[in-house]
């Protein structure tokens, strides 16, 4: 998932396409949101001990909690603020059509 998430963000980046770098930064809060969960998942089943007597059964809430938080908060504000302003900045530049487009 990082390489293909790098491949796509390079090209995105080369042929200034916001959709490619749009969706590889989608898929990058995939895979961070696939790490949290498997590391939340390995800490459950870690054994009890004088600290934590009934183990880390619930470390895979905590990671859904802090992956909901993460994202939700920081992420998706600046991402949704950044595609606004590029749209908004290109609306009002008129692209001249290509002459066998044009219609008499």
């Amino acid at each position: 998932n990082i390489a293909f998430v790098a491949i796509e963000a390079f090209y995105g980046w080369r042929v200034n396409s916001l959709a490619l770098l749009a969706d590889a930064g989608h898929n990058l809060g995939d895979a961070a949101g696939l790490v949290l969960a498997w590391g939340g998942a390995l800490a459950g089943k870690l054994r009890p001990d004088q600290r934590y007597t009934y183990g880390w059964k619930r470390a895979s809430i905590v990671a859904s909690g802090t992956r909901t938080a993460a994202f939700s908060s920081g992420f998706s504000s600046g991402s949704i603020r950044r595609a606004s302003c590029e749209v908004s900045s290109s609306m009002g530049i008129p692209h001249p059509l290509h002459p066998s487009t044009k219609s008499s």
